[in-house]
């Protein structure tokens, strides 16, 4: 549950940010940072609001840290986690932080993301990340899939395919 104390400046911002007010509405998370025990329930809903609003206020950084910190508390419905998965995957990605939309993509995918982008997004963002060994391999699994469905498989895939096995110096791959 969220107390009301809570509620009130998070009805706020959202209101400010459905006014297309995100400057306005990043300032009053001050007075929301400013109570003390909140329960995890709560900071997940603030963080994600928070990160809704930094997106709507273009600044990626600050809402993947958001989200990062609403996933860490565990609560929230599948779907809901899934969401916010995704976004910072792809906010991961956008930001050049390879590694990390690589690990997030993973984390989507093994908790039942069904978005299958998600793998080739994982696949590039190991490679992209100098990652080469499991970049190798998840193409790797991709390639076959494409082939065992009958898909023709993109150049870009094959061509980080066969740079990943050379710099992890496979020449048999």
């Amino acid at each position: 549950a969220i107390r009301p104390d809570l509620l009130r400046p998070l009805q706020a911002i959202q209101e400010l940010n459905r006014d297309k007010k995100a400057a306005q509405a990043l300032g009053l998370f001050k007075d929301i940072d400013a109570l003390t025990d909140a329960n995890p329930m709560e900071v997940f809903t603030t963080e994600r609001l928070r990160a809704v609003v930094y997106i709507a206020a273009g600044q990626p950084e600050p809402a993947g840290k958001a989200l990062d910190k609403a996933l860490q508390t565990e609560r929230g419905t599948v779907p809901e986690r899934l969401a916010l998965m995704e976004n910072l995957a792809l906010i991961q990605y956008q930001a050049k932080a390879y590694a990390e939309a690589a690990q997030w993509a993973g984390r989507y995918l093994s908790m039942g993301g069904q978005r299958m982008q998600f793998r080739q997004l994982q696949a590039q963002s190991l490679y992209l990340a100098g990652q080469y060994k499991p970049a190798a391999e998840l193409l790797q699994q991709l390639l076959q899939s494409d082939l065992d469905a009958q898909r023709r498989p993109d150049e870009i895939s094959l061509r980080m395919l066969a740079d990943s096995h050379q710099k992890f110096h496979d020449e048999a791959g």
